[in-house]
């Protein structure tokens, strides 16, 4: 009987251990969302001149701020968007452009650009667009996701929205590994700005027409210059 008791106790003594580890396990992931929230609350408010405290606290919690950052980016005010975008660069330049983090990132911003605002793509574009003008590290990995966030810019309305998109892609087309991943993603955005309301954004699509990857559009570029409108 004794021994039953002691069997008794230590098994009690061993549940208590767990539901006090499983408490402990909930308080923490209950701490980091509320620590994710204020921080990227405050991170809203700063002004950009003082907005460096908030971006590295941001940036500190690594994936688990993502989704309220990805919120911020569906958010119509730019200083919003600007100020995420900020965070999402320096966790980036933390993991390394080589990084499995990273390219999952890049992959998560295609998936979800339709549901940011005008603003928020504008970030979310030329956050990517850095990521190979500076790298931090081997970004062979990011032309194919990068390739899709140009893929899901061809169809936006927005006329900065489709700059930032035709500058990511004059930047893909400039590497020689991109042919295959950007090839039907580059031509849909391109077709797409050659009819774009901008004389800009008309020129820069006509200019990267001239890659051999875009080849297909000339045909289109000449029945613009046949056009009575305006380039």
């Amino acid at each position: 009987m004794a021994g039953r008791g002691v069997w008794s106790r230590k098994l009690l003594g061993g549940l208590m251990l767990v539901f006090l580890l499983g408490c402990a396990g909930v308080a923490w992931r209950e701490r980091s969302t509320l620590l994710s929230w204020f921080y990227i609350h405050n991170l809203t408010r700063a002004p950009q001149d003082n907005r460096e405290r908030w971006v590295s606290r941001v940036a500190n919690l690594g994936e688990t701020a993502i989704p309220g950052l990805f919120d911020c980016l569906g958010q119509s005010d730019s200083r919003v968007c600007d100020n995420a975008r900020a965070a999402l660069e320096r966790m980036t330049q933390e993991w390394g452009s080589d990084h499995a983090p990273t390219v999952d990132l890049a992959l998560r911003l295609a998936r979800e650009f339709a549901r940011f605002s005008p603003a928020g793509q504008r970030q979310a574009l030329q956050l990517a667009a850095g990521w190979f003008t500076e790298p931090s590290g081997d970004v062979r990995s990011l032309v194919s996701p990068c390739s899709r966030l140009v893929g899901e810019a061809a169809g936006t309305t927005d006329a900065e929205v489709q700059t930032s998109a035709l500058e990511l892609c004059g930047i893909l087309l400039s590497r020689p590994d991109s042919s295959e991943v950007l090839r039907r993603p580059g031509q849909d955005l391109i077709r797409a700005a050659l009819h774009d309301n901008t004389v800009d954004n008309r020129l820069r699509a006509i200019r990267l027409t001239l890659h051999p990857d875009m080849a297909d559009l000339l045909e289109q570029v000449v029945a613009l210059l046949s056009d009575e409108s305006p380039l």
